[in-house]
């Protein structure tokens, strides 16, 4: 980052290398007041092509004399770029010049004195032809009583773009402002002084390695600049300072070619079947943007293009899969190509199935017709269901339900079929079947209902059937109140033998609830023990569901559905059954239906006919 400048700057721009756009004039930049600092640019980044490589030498002597030699323990690639910073003492005027085995040119970037006999020299060689490690550096300068010499390397280095340096005796050290003309310029900045203690440098910047002696201290950081704006090698400082800073343009990166991307919609179809192409997800980072764009669309027509748009349509008359093909040229010629494939097939009809479940059992016999596994992979999808369950009774549907529920009252086995067609008025049908049977004498057949009458604002749902009042019925319940009012489980025992059952005790888990409320009852021939609520909502397994509770959060409808199982237990003379409620009518499919779905306020019919556990 950059700290307070004083004073004014005079900046030198050189642009070096054909890419640079010629006519560039040197700028002038003054920043006026001693408390004004500057900041990288607002929204800077750094997308820069320059890198660091590393330390390649560094020289501390005391000794007097006119040349410092710093052999390069590893070898430099060609086209990089070393940046020397020297700090020499009784030296404060004269040319400073360095030279190598290899001929690079070493040109002094910046040099600024302190008046009290000390001077900070800021060198570089750019686009070096390669140095053997081993090979020698040679700097020559006035006769000095101590030099220290740092050389680093760095890549992907340009030109000179321009430089600030200052002197001071503050405690904060400034170059002054140098104003780059890019983003990802190299700023290298050095800082001397004449004194042992240490020194620090500003957010941003990447210190190097300093060189330290008894009286004086040579640091060099790096900053790459994230936008074109002023810039100030600053920091802390002890003792008397100097301050250089010298920005370096960026090498513009290598072409490469575009990367296309491509995608076709819709990707299948009946025929005549209309596709985009749209290759608009193409990119190309380079200086040489996307240019034109080239469709095929693979089944032998004229290919559209090369133009300026990134979208194409075609119509395929014919089934078949074709393969979409664009090709992306950039400006500078280099191409990119991305694929992506078409089916155009025949409309083909539905695949029905069918489940029934229960598939068997005693009348009457309450079943569920389930379709929903029914397939259409074409365009024309399924749109309706028409189930016949065989008996006589009248079919259920069409409709865009996939289920469908019936109770069996008499004996016998039924073939029970689904019609499944799709939009395109293709069927294909299913079925199953379902045998229903009286078991002999002793037995019983067990059933679950919900009975409710609280709810009826909307979706009213057919009652139990039979219930309190009909013919061949022991009912163990009370309504709420003298209103008559339900809102209750209920289960149906019906003896199905031929002699009365005494000593049937009845008792449901429904998770951690357990209700025991009906005692011991007996069930005269051909008659069924209906039991319910004793008082008032005491059996009602509605209400151990936290989904559809009144008041409570509608999103829990999706998120808190319970899957548990209610358990009725039945036991005649000693002997107990258990027979699982796997549709949940107990507990309204693990959710209190009266509020599931949303309906807005409005409380829904929580009521279900009798279906047979066992």
């Amino acid at each position: 980052m950059l700290g307070a400048i004083t004073g004014e700057s005079l900046i030198e721009r050189r642009f070096w290398g054909s890419w640079r756009r010629l006519g560039l004039l040197a700028a002038l930049v003054f920043v006026a007041g001693a408390s004004q600092s500057l900041s990288e640019p607002p929204n800077a980044t750094s997308a820069s092509t320059i890198s660091y490589v590393g330390r390649l030498a560094a020289l501390k002597s005391s000794n007097t004399s006119t040349t410092a030699n710093v052999a390069v323990p590893r070898a430099v690639s060609g086209a990089h770029a070393l940046l020397i910073a020297a700090m020499l003492n009784g030296a404060a005027s004269g040319v400073v010049s360095a030279r190598d085995p290899a001929g690079n040119v070493y040109t002094v970037d910046r040099d600024q004195a302190d008046g009290s006999g000390n001077r900070l020299v800021v060198l570089s060689a750019l686009n070096v032809k390669p140095l053997a490690s081993g090979a020698a550096i040679t700097v020559t300068f006035p006769t000095a009583a101590a030099s220290y010499l740092t050389v680093d390397e760095f890549a992907g280095v340009a030109a000179l773009d321009g430089t600030a340096s200052a002197s001071g005796t503050a405690k904060a050290f400034n170059s002054g402002a140098a104003t780059t003309s890019q983003p990802g310029d190299l700023l290298f900045g050095a800082e001397g002084q004449s004194a042992a203690g240490g020194s620090s440098w500003s957010s941003g910047w990447t210190p190097l390695t300093s060189l330290a002696g008894s009286a004086r201290r040579l640091s060099p950081a790096f900053e790459i600049a994230g936008a074109a704006g002023p810039y100030s090698a600053a920091g802390t400082a002890s003792g008397t300072w100097m301050a250089a800073l010298a920005a370096y343009t960026a090498a513009p990166p290598p072409e490469a070619p575009p990367s296309a991307a491509l995608t076709v919609k819709p990707s299948s179809g009946l025929p005549p079947l209309t596709v985009t192409a749209d290759a608009s997800a193409s990119t190309d980072v380079d200086a040489t943007p996307i240019a034109t764009y080239t469709f095929d669309f693979g089944d032998g027509s004229a290919v559209v293009g090369p133009q300026a748009g990134a979208t194409a349509t075609h119509t395929y008359p014919n089934t078949g899969t074709f393969n979409v093909t664009v090709t992306v040229t950039d400006s500078g010629g280099l191409v990119s190509t991305a694929s992506a494939s078409v089916t155009v097939s025949a409309d083909a009809p539905p695949v029905a199935k069918l489940t029934v479940t229960p598939s068997s059992g005693a009348a009457p016999l309450a079943v569920t017709a389930d379709a929903s596994a029914s397939t259409d992979t074409d365009a024309t999808k399924i749109a309706t269901y028409s189930f016949d369950f065989g008996d006589g009774s009248a079919p259920v549907g069409p409709q865009s339900g996939a289920t469908a529920t019936h109770t069996y009252s008499n004996t016998g086995t039924f073939t029970a079929t689904v019609t499944v067609t799709d939009s395109a008025g293709l069927t294909s049908t299913a079925s199953s079947t379902v045998t229903v049977s009286f078991t002999s004498s002793p037995s019983i057949s067990v059933f679950a209902g919900y009975y409710d009458t609280h709810h009826d604002d909307s979706h009213l749902q057919p009652k139990p059937d039979p219930w309190s009042g009909s013919a061949g019925v022991v009912f163990v319940g009370k309504p709420d109140s003298s209103s008559g009012g339900w809102d209750t489980s209920a289960v149906m025992i019906a003896n199905r033998g031929s002699a009365t059952l005494s000593g049937v005790t009845v008792t449901v888990d429904i998770g951690s609830n357990h209700y025991a409320r009906w005692g011991t009852q007996s069930i005269p021939v051909g008659q069924s023990l209906i039991l319910t609520q004793t008082a008032f909502e005491n059996f009602d397994g509605s209400d151990t569901n936290t989904a559809g509770c009144y008041g409570c959060d509608p999103t829990l409808c999706t998120t808190a559905v319970l899957t548990t199982i209610p358990v009725v237990h039945v036991t005649v003379n000693g002997v107990t059954t258990n027979y699982s409620d796997s549709r949940q009518i107990l507990n309204t499919q693990g959710a209190d239906k009266a509020g599931c779905p949303d309906t807005g306020g409005t409380r829904n019919d929580e009521s279900e006919n009798w279906q047979q556990l066992g």
